[in-house]
């Protein structure tokens, strides 16, 4: 909003006399410093005050790892509040209304992407913690409204494909792999099928790391930097160019949009980090892993950046499916809690149960402050 009304009022501005100050709103480099000030301290600023109201609501949800010797050592998590996304969605989209160009097309899209999943969370909070009605949305459910925004975003971006600058080959829509210069064409079908393995795996990836301190908002930061410098480097000719990257008209505005994003989540780790006051929920987490998918598609290269950038979020979410279909119900080390794993883990094992059963057990020497806590065998069939 401050850049178009900069551009708008230049006149006014240049006579009388301060238009080299307001000239700097031109530049998306001290605009995206002004979106991470912006996102940060909104969020830092209202905290206190959501944070004491979640609590009085009791929006909290129960501890439930699937092992008891975790459940126990979390038992003081049962009472944080979650839904903490409602902290960070507004955040993310005040920033980059202010500081972003509000007519970029790439910019209008990205502030879609994280009202759209931001509201998809809200609700499955609502039922899952509020009112308790069932186990929040179903898994189909939830995708039936990712699969949808992302078949949207592809169709949307597939309308202004054709100013896309491809390094080796022509223009439009490409699929660029890593160690590989020259981009696969994709028809429109083929883009949208990318779109919804990006946009919908980014959401779950980081909705399934949530529920630890500071592990979801802490795993987001490095794939948010790496993006923003994506970001500004496919917005520029010169730069895209010299570095072989498809050169997206328009595309360096997202820059703002990720530097709102990356303010928001340092600001939230801060209430989230060990031990955690408020946990972000499906709110929070559906939508900023969505939003980092959208920029991955819409700046051209996901398949470049993303085994890099998304490496922890997918590690954890294939390692919850592998459990989910394995039986593997093992405490796994990156959902132990972060002031108890000093040295969490000596020695592992893959074993099976009296039913056959394979499972994980391990020899845990967990530390807390520096001494010896707890050693024990970790496996999932401990009684109570």
């Amino acid at each position: 909003m401050f850049y178009r009304l900069a551009l708008y009022f230049q006149d006014f501005l240049q006579q009388i006399g301060v238009w080299p100050f307001a000239n700097v709103l031109r530049y998306q480099t001290f605009r995206l410093v002004m979106a991470i000030v912006t996102s940060f301290f909104l969020l830092m600023i209202f905290a206190p005050a959501v944070i004491r109201m979640l609590r009085r609501l009791k929006i909290g949800g129960a501890v439930d790892f699937d092992n008891a010797l975790v459940n126990q050592m979390n038992s003081t998590k049962a009472g944080v509040p979650t839904m903490g996304g409602i902290l960070i969605v507004p955040s993310i989209i005040v920033a980059t209304l202010l500081w972003a160009d509000v007519t970029n097309f790439h910019v209008i899209l990205g502030i879609v992407t994280v009202a759209w999943l931001g509201a998809l969370g809200a609700v499955d909070d609502y039922l899952k913690i509020v009112k308790k009605s069932r186990d929040g949305l179903r898994m189909w459910e939830k995708l039936l409204f990712q699969i949808g925004l992302a078949v949207l975003l592809a169709f949307f971006l597939d309308q202004v494909s054709g100013g896309i600058q491809l390094p080796e080959d022509g223009n439009g829509l490409a699929l660029n792999l890593p160690f590989y210069k020259f981009p696969i064409h994709l028809t429109f079908w083929s883009f949208a099928i990318v779109a919804i393995l990006v946009v919908a795996g980014t959401s779950n990836a980081v909705n399934l790391t949530d529920g630890m301190d500071g592990l979801a908002v802490g795993s987001m930061v490095p794939p948010t930097i790496v993006f923003l410098i994506i970001s500004y480097i496919a917005g520029r000719s010169d730069y895209s160019s010299y570095l072989f990257l498809p050169f997206v008209p328009g595309a360096g505005e997202l820059t703002i949009f990720c530097a709102a994003i990356l303010g928001a989540s340092l600001a939230f780790l801060w209430h989230n980090c060990s031990p955690a006051q408020v946990f972000m929920g499906d709110t929070g987490s559906l939508a900023l892993g969505g939003a980092i998918g959208y920029v991955a598609i819409a700046t051209a290269p996901p398949d470049r950046g993303r085994p890099v950038c998304h490496g922890s979020d997918e590690r954890d979410d294939a390692g919850l499916v592998l459990q989910a279909h394995a039986e593997i119900y093992g405490a796994g080390p990156a959902h132990l809690p972060h002031d108890a794993a000093a040295s969490p883990f000596s020695t592992g094992r893959m074993d099976r149960d009296a039913d056959g059963r394979p499972f994980l057990a391990y020899r845990c020497h967990i530390r807390r402050n520096g001494t010896r806590h707890l050693e024990a065998e970790v496996t999932p069939r401990e009684e109570t």
